[in-house]
């Protein structure tokens, strides 16, 4: 349900509000989570799984202004 909701994040646009400091917070502790399950390695399929959703998250918070 967590890989629902990020996708779904991921892929909407920034919201331009006071939700919007909330939202990049949410966003950053989740990169933060993604480069600790990088960092225990595992497949080459999961690291670039991985990868692929840290960019994602990354992409948003700059659309943000975060």
């Amino acid at each position: 349900m967590e890989r629902e909701l990020d996708k779904a994040q991921a892929e909407s646009p920034p919201q331009r509000s006071t939700n919007n400091r909330r939202q990049c917070e949410a966003k950053q502790q989740r990169i933060q989570k993604i480069d600790e399950l990088a960092r225990k390695g595992g497949s080459v399929q999961q690291m670039e799984r991985l990868r692929e959703e840290r960019q994602k998250a990354r992409d948003w918070q700059f659309r943000a202004g975060c």
